[in-house]
């Protein structure tokens, strides 16, 4: 089998969106490619992820980490790089070993010199790419990386009931401002709904969140993500996790509070998939409710979420990494 060698790191400075979604990449490829990740110092959670989808090779967390990977390439890999720190130098010093190259980046206007360019914003065009050599470009949706039993989950009708009382908070893994806490006391002020709230190992602040009336949930594998967002009548979330709950089908409330999530926050809002609220730090009671709101009347969201997530990313991505062998 031709090797796949998957580079993400995760942690409490950078989030987890990127080693989960190399993760996912590595899931689908693995029957047919042998699959390593390489992560700096993973954690217990990353660990237990990648049980069954591929071995991780530990890496320092210091400088060191980009020079031990490029010596652990022999020139006939696939490499597939997951972060925004690797630059034009680093992917050139791959492509000269010999290995073909693959950048997963969401971000527009960043350049590359890569074969194949994966950038699932949705909304994303030909034009926001600057490649220095050809690629090829895996765009939009149609390229969403995400674990398999969501892909799963688009194949199937959307399970929602407008009837339920609870809502999700989900800030992503570490939550490094502490949105979550400020998101529930809205909530607690607003509502009257059964407030749920998921962690990630990296946050900080579950001591504070504890003593609040809600439902904590940490660390949670897909399956029994999945099964959560379908109970729920709303889900307030960044974009790190707003695909999943587009792929189960799920009124959606998307903010930001890194430069990466708006992007995915404002197309999100103008194909109608989600109500786009801002900057969650910026969020008054007032202007929180009118959000909410509106989230209640957008009657087409789920609708809308089945058309752009198809369940079809596994066989297409298949294509494009088996073109490489």
């Amino acid at each position: 089998m031709k090797k796949i060698y998957f580079r993400a790191d995760a942690g409490a400075d950078i989030g987890y969106g990127h080693f989960i979604r190399s993760l996912s990449l590595a899931s689908i490829l693995k029957d047919k490619f042998e699959c390593a990740l390489f992560t700096q110092t993973p954690s217990a959670y990353q660990l237990k992820e990648a049980e069954g989808v591929c071995p991780l090779v530990s890496l320092p967390s210091t400088q060191e980490k980009y020079t031990l990977f490029l010596d652990r390439l022999d020139g006939d890999e696939i490499v597939v790089l997951d972060n925004y720190f690797y630059d034009v130098q680093y992917q050139k010093a791959i492509k000269e070993k010999g290995c073909s190259l693959v950048c997963i980046d969401d971000r527009k206007g960043q350049q590359f010199y890569t074969d194949v360019i994966i950038n699932h914003v949705i909304g994303i065009s030909e034009s926001d790419m600057i490649t220095l050599k050809p690629a090829r470009l895996l765009l939009g949706t149609d390229y969403a990386l995400l674990r398999k039993c969501f892909m799963w989950a688009m194949r199937q009708p959307a399970i929602y009931n407008p009837e339920s009382e609870e809502v999700l908070v989900a800030m992503g893994g570490t939550d490094y401002n502490n949105m979550s806490v400020k998101i529930v006391r809205l909530l607690l002020q607003r509502t009257d709904f059964q407030v749920n709230v998921l962690l990630g190992d990296s946050y900080k602040y579950e001591t504070e969140i504890a003593t609040m009336p809600v439902r904590i949930y940490k660390n949670c594998s897909a399956e029994d993500l999945k099964t959560l967002i379908q109970k729920q009548k709303l889900v307030i979330s960044t974009s790190t996790l707003a695909y999943e709950v587009c792929a189960v089908g799920c009124l959606l409330m998307v903010g930001s509070f890194a430069e990466n999530h708006i992007d995915v926050e404002k197309n999100l809002a103008k194909y109608h998939l989600a109500t786009a609220c801002g900057r969650f730090s910026e969020l008054t009671s007032d202007v929180f409710c009118d959000f909410l709101k509106q989230t209640f009347q957008e009657k087409e969201q789920i609708r809308n979420q089945r058309h752009f997530f198809d369940g079809k990313q596994a066989e297409r991505f298949l294509a494009c990494f088996e073109n490489f062998v």
